[in-house]
């Protein structure tokens, strides 16, 4: 059970993959204030992962 919903639903899951050269410090920066986490970078690719029971 989820303890911050009470709800048996586990939450959904988004994933989004960037480029990386098309990214700015500023923009990532702004990414991570909206809720979003950095699970992974490669040299081509910034991957981040959002936990989120609605999407809006």
């Amino acid at each position: 059970m989820d303890i911050y919903t009470g709800s048996k639903r586990k939450p959904s899951k988004m994933i989004i993959i960037l480029e990386r050269d098309k990214i700015t410090q500023k923009i990532k920066d702004k990414l991570l204030k909206k809720g979003l986490s950095l699970i992974g970078m490669s040299d081509k690719e910034i991957i981040f992962i959002k936990l989120k029971r609605h999407f809006h």
